[in-house]
């Protein structure tokens, strides 16, 4: 025979799906217009999500050919080399300051090698995020300003232990300590940023962010 039956329930109809499911009710022949609409919305967003993962899979290492890596990952190389000689026209309008205060120059290795692990690190999370539709051209506003909070607090925090790093090494040199924290704080601040933008925008003008981003990064945070 059959029944009808009227069930009421609050919240996302997702949950209201999953919910319905475990306790057998989808098995029954005649189910509410809601259920039907909502499996049909969960359908079309994992279908929305494999063509991102299938995107991604047309760039694989094994789906491209020899030459074709070559040929993409010179060209790149090759403009970041060109654009990174930009570094040294940057420090060369400082070698004054740097030849009256040798301590910054003892830092640049450090500076540079955490502003590009942080913004590696911020990449990495966001094509990671991209390969598995979670984060698209809808929510790239909320991703970055979510970035810029942690890179605040994540700039403080190695701040701190710069600052602690000078104090010990130079001799409690106070002026010396303040300067390379701060430089420090701007750099995580503008790797994280740069590893969040940098990633999107490369998708978004139809770039493979996983060739790029990483020696741009590099590069940008040289020239920094």
């Amino acid at each position: 025979g059959s029944f009808n039956m009227v069930l009421k329930m609050k919240g996302n109809p997702e949950d209201i799906l999953n919910r319905l499911r475990q306790s057998g009710l989808m098995k029954d022949s005649v189910v509410d217009t809601l259920i039907i609409d909502s499996d049909k919305e969960r359908l079309q967003q994992g279908t929305v999500t494999l063509e991102g993962r299938n995107r991604l899979r047309d760039r694989s290492y094994f789906g491209s050919s020899l030459w074709d890596l070559i040929v993409r990952r010179s060209s790149v190389l090759t403009t970041l080399m060109i654009l990174q000689s930009m570094s040294s026209v940057v420090l060369s309008h400082y070698e004054q300051l740097i030849q009256e205060n040798v301590f910054l120059a003892l830092f640049l290795t450090m500076l540079i090698g955490t502003g590009g692990n942080a913004g590696n690190q911020s990449s990495s999370l966001v094509i990671r995020g991209m390969s598995t539709g979670e984060i698209n051209t809808k929510n790239m506003l909320k991703v970055f300003f979510r970035e810029m909070l942690a890179s605040s607090a994540i700039g403080l925090v190695l701040a701190v232990a710069a600052f602690v790093r000078v104090m010990i090494t130079h001799g409690s040199n106070i002026t010396a300590a303040f300067i390379v924290s701060a430089a420090t704080f701007m750099t995580i601040v503008g790797a994280i940023a740069g590893g969040t933008v940098v990633p999107l925008a490369l998708e978004r003008a139809g770039l493979d962010p996983c060739h790029i981003s990483s020696p741009m990064l590099a590069t940008l945070t040289d020239i920094m």
